[in-house]
């Protein structure tokens, strides 16, 4: 064997900088090796090198399944508030129509209660009509009673008179008679007697003339008295009517002007109860925009967040792909490189 060093050489070539151990044993072709290559870095490391931007790292399967199912978790959160809100609002518009539907039964009871009270009032004033009606027909009767009362009195004086004539008028007649059949036989003392008669039968006429003088007199004045008691109690009747009439119609415009500030109050109520529900309306009508925006962000991100996904998982792939096509180059290069340093040898 020979006993010689063994020398290095470098071996020329288009490959680059190729360094190989050559023996020379007893004229024998030295054995070929495996040139050592300088790095080369990949197209795809050149152009992160070249534009400066950091690689994109691949986000781990696990990592999307969790921030998945996390916002799963809280669109369903989500979706539960939503319907808890829903479901509350409808209780609140329950509770409106429940508020509103009392109202209008307290105002029912009010208007009956009015209506009730109206309809008292009216019976109480025909029933007063009633009785004043029947008090002044019991008067009229009382006084019509009166009134026959003094016509029997004036028929019973007259009647009086008239006997008290007729009685005159016999004495008178007897008077005469006597006069005329004892005028010679009699002397003076008949004559006397029989004009002492004629005297008191001219007095007896006197007081029936006097007492029928002061019969119409009392029946003048008891008239007189009557009318201007009919006339009092007219014009009493009248005042009375008068203020009960001034009376009703103050309490029937009391009764009016109440009902319309009450229509006005309950309008009024009415109108802020239904721009409560309004508003209340608009401002759940406005949450539940903002939420349907905010799913629909939420879902707009998540596809962008998958979509960037299924992006950064592709270029994953082709980052593969071109990492095995650069290791299949180098290969092929490096079987061709041995390959032709193997035929440079034989040769």
């Amino acid at each position: 064997m020979d006993k010689r060093k063994f020398k290095r050489r470098k071996v020329g070539g288009t490959e680059g900088n190729q360094i190989v151990d050559n023996i020379e044993p007893n004229g024998s072709a030295p054995k070929p090796k495996r040139a050592r290559t300088l790095f080369q870095p990949s197209q795809k490391t050149q152009e992160t090198e070249v534009s400066g931007a950091a690689p994109q790292p691949v986000e781990p399967l696990e990592s999307r399944r969790q921030r998945d199912a996390r916002l799963a978790l809280e669109t369903e959160a989500r979706l539960k508030a939503e319907e808890e809100a829903q479901r509350r609002r409808a209780a609140a518009r329950a509770a409106a129509k429940q508020k509103a539907a009392q109202r209008q039964a307290e105002e029912a009871r009010k208007a009956a209660e009015a209506e009730t009270a109206h309809k008292a009032e009216a019976e109480q004033a025909q029933r007063l009509r009633a009785e004043k009606a029947a008090a002044e027909a019991r008067r009229a009767a009382e006084e019509a009673a009166q009134r026959k009362a003094a016509e029997r009195r004036r028929a019973e004086k007259a009647r009086n008179a008239e006997i008290a004539r007729r009685k005159a008028e016999k004495a008178q007649k007897k008077a005469e008679a006597a006069r005329s059949a004892e005028a010679e036989d009699v002397g003076v003392k008949a004559e006397a007697a029989a004009k002492l008669e004629a005297e008191e039968a001219e007095a007896a006429a006197r007081a029936m003339r006097e007492a029928e003088e002061r019969a119409e007199k009392e029946r003048l004045e008891q008239e007189k008295a009557e009318v201007e008691r009919r006339e009092k109690a007219e014009a009493e009747r009248l005042e009375r009517e008068k203020a009960d009439r001034l009376a009703k119609e103050k309490a029937e415009a009391e009764r009016i002007a109440a009902e319309k500030a009450e229509a006005a109050r309950l309008a009024e109520e009415q109108a802020r109860f239904e721009a409560e529900v309004e508003a209340q309306l608009e401002a759940e009508r406005a949450e539940a925009a903002r939420l349907a925006q905010q799913e629909a962000e939420s879902q707009a991100r998540l596809e962008a967040e998958k979509a960037e996904a299924a992006r950064l998982a592709v270029k994953a792939a082709q980052r593969d792909a071109e990492r095995a096509q650069e290791q299949a180059d180098r290969r092929s290069a490096d079987q061709t490189e041995i390959q032709a340093m193997a035929e440079d040898s034989l040769a």
